[in-house]
């Protein structure tokens, strides 16, 4: 991403954090400034966990909106929370049966946490420590 995008970014992460501070039951604005921190994770100033606050106060705010969900799904696989992510595709699913992109994505995530949870059993030392000794 070039340094004007992030800067633009930014802003608008800010501004919608401004508008979430002035006006919290706006879900718009909870959401905007929770994606946009997501897409800035490499600016100091904001974590991943500030993004799923705002994501989450959004979807709080405005249950219905699929949107919302999408974005924190994303944020929880980035972030490596897979059951996370699972759950809120699969929300997604109770609220838009006909969502491709959330039962590709409930699909690949199972997959990915049963491969994971074999792995550990197999060598319980790494599952404990992420490394063997």
């Amino acid at each position: 991403m070039i340094a004007t995008e992030k800067e633009r970014l930014g802003t608008a992460a800010d501004a919608f954090d401004r508008a979430a501070t002035l006006d919290p039951a706006v879900a718009e604005y909870h959401a905007r400034a929770g994606y946009g921190i997501y897409r800035l994770i490499a600016n100091p100033r904001f974590s991943l966990d500030d993004a799923v606050a705002k994501l989450n106060k959004a979807i709080r705010l405005d249950q219905d909106n699929v949107t919302y969900r999408e974005w924190l799904g994303e944020v929880y696989r980035h972030q490596g929370k897979t059951e996370a992510a699972i759950k809120v595709y699969q929300s997604i699913m109770e609220k838009d049966p006909k969502n491709d992109e959330a039962r590709r994505q409930v699909h690949y995530l199972t997959s990915a946490l049963e491969k994971q949870r074999e792995q550990e059993s197999k060598d319980p030392i790494r599952s404990l420590f992420g490394r063997k000794p």
